[in-house]
């Protein structure tokens, strides 16, 4: 079975790094690359050793508490907190899971919103959300329960 192209960050996120963390190991393993590169055929085989994912079908799975974090940790950095600072729902899942759980993470999401940690902007257009002070407080959760 041939190997899909894929990114940095989807690399990195599928070993539980930073993109990074990610970027300082395949350089110290003589790869050159960049955060928007992606890779395929053999540059993603040394790319997946240089990473420690050498194994083929034994993806690591994010638990539900780091799949938290990583939906909601951009949304603080970049201060979508409030409803005056909203993104688009798509970037909340869509960004920086690995690709066998964005559908998990597309669940998870919908249910922040039921939850409340995430409110949404009433719009004609395409979703946009927020985070709010229970979201601020399960990242905190998430990120104590993870360390």
């Amino acid at each position: 079975m041939a190997q899909q192209d894929r990114t940095l960050r989807s690399l990195a996120a599928e070993a539980g790094l930073t993109t990074a963390e990610a970027l300082e190991r395949l350089r110290a393993a003589d790869l050159a690359a960049s955060k928007q590169q992606s890779f395929s055929g053999r540059e993603l085989a040394r790319a997946r050793k240089a990473l420690g994912l050498e194994r083929q079908g034994a993806a690591r799975r994010l638990s539900e508490d780091e799949l938290v974090i990583q939906m909601l940790r951009p949304l603080r950095r970049k201060g979508k907190v409030g409803q005056t600072h909203t993104t688009e729902f798509t970037n909340v899942w869509g960004h920086g899971i690995p690709p066998h759980q964005k559908a998990q993470a597309q669940k998870i999401a919908e249910r922040m919103i039921t939850d409340g940690l995430l409110a949404e902007k009433p719009s004609v257009g395409r979703r946009h959300v927020w985070m709010t002070e229970l979201g601020l407080a399960r990242l905190a959760a998430a990120e104590r329960a993870v360390e």
